[in-house]
Order: C-alpha cells, then sequence, then structure tokens
C-alpha cells in the first residue's frame, strides 16, 4: 500500500511539473499610455504589470494596477486616478485572452500573433482582437503589443472642457519578457 501510494504521489508530481513546464511569467512588465492632442501630450508608465503564458493552450493573461501608472506631473496623475479611471472603485486593468495562431515557443524566432480576448478596464469588459509579437530566444519571450483603447468603450468619461487636452483615443503598448515557471 505504502509503495502504491509513493508511485501515485510521484506520477502526480511528474504531472505537474510537465505542466508547469508550459507556464511562463512576465513581472514587471511595462505599460505605455499615450494620448496626443493639439493642446497636450499626456503620457504615463507602469512598470509593475505582471503577465502569465500557457504555451500549450495559447492563453494570456495580464494586470495592471491602475495606482502603478506614473505620469511627469503629480496632477496628472491625480486626476486619473480619480476623475478618469476611478482607481479606488477599479483597481486595476486586465487582458485574458487566447493567442489564434499560436507559434511553436521551443524554436527561436520572432512571431507576429493575433490575441483574441477581453480587455477590463473601468470594471467594463470589452472583447478585443489584438496583434503582438513575440521574440523567441533562449528559453525567454520577448512581448511586445500596441493598440488603441477608445476611452468611451469603457465608460471613461470625458468632460467637454477637456476634450481638447485628452484624447478619447488612448495608445497602449505593452512590453513583457516571459520566463519559464520553475
Amino acid at each position: 500500500m505504502q509503495k502504491t501510494k509513493l508511485i501515485i504521489l510521484f506520477c502526480f508530481i511528474a504531472l505537474v511539473c510537465q505542466s508547469n513546464t508550459n507556464i511562463w511569467l512576465a513581472t514587471n512588465s511595462k505599460v505605455r499610455f499615450f494620448s496626443v492632442t493639439p493642446i497636450e501630450d499626456i503620457e504615463a508608465e507602469n512598470n509593475t504589470a505582471v503577465g502569465a503564458l500557457n504555451a500549450k493552450t495559447g492563453r494570456i493573461f495580464f494586470k495592471a494596477m491602475m495606482r502603478s501608472f506614473k505620469f511627469e506631473k503629480a496632477l496628472m496623475q491625480e486626476h486619473f486616478n480619480e476623475n478618469y479611471v476611478e482607481s479606488d472603485k477599479f483597481p486595476s486593468a486586465e487582458f485574458d485572452g487566447i493567442i489564434e495562431n499560436m507559434p511553436n515557443l521551443n524554436v527561436d524566432g520572432t512571431y507576429e500573433v493575433i490575441i483574441k480576448g477581453n480587455l477590463l478596464i473601468h470594471g467594463t469588459n470589452v472583447q478585443r482582437e489584438l496583434k503582438a509579437s513575440l521574440k523567441v530566444i533562449k528559453s525567454k519571450i520577448e512581448a511586445k503589443a500596441k493598440f488603441l483603447v477608445p476611452c468611451h468603450e469603457h465608460n471613461i468619461k470625458i468632460p467637454i472642457v477637456k476634450a481638447k487636452n485628452i484624447s478619447n483615443n488612448i495608445e497602449v503598448t505593452i512590453f513583457a519578457n516571459f520566463n519559464p515557471k520553475i
């Protein structure tokens, strides 16, 4: 009986370890957004976003805390958190999707992929199809995506008096370095 339990335990550990090799994690990922208007450009960065990628299924997930975005001007950061994204009420932005044309991540190279999923910002989920680039180099994956987020799709209201200062379409860029989960 004891021997049988040890064999079952060993098989379970082997399965868990095998499935973990398919999981890639990204910490300290960079999310940048940029708003361009004739009057003012607004830029912010968050260098604490996290991500996970399942190389077997193509599922990918990112999460960024809204209060972690840093602005050049403290007042912009305050307005962003209090008036626009309401960070106390909606503390994070998340993306949960599937890579449609999943490449073989065991082969070094650069791959252009399409990711379909849900982007959650300001409590509003919007289905998105995003283009991204995955660069595989020696058991590491560099990921980059750039896309527009229309504020109105996520119920982010821009007052008319600020319409010339803040674009309704915010350019978002994500840079992530994935490493295999050990």
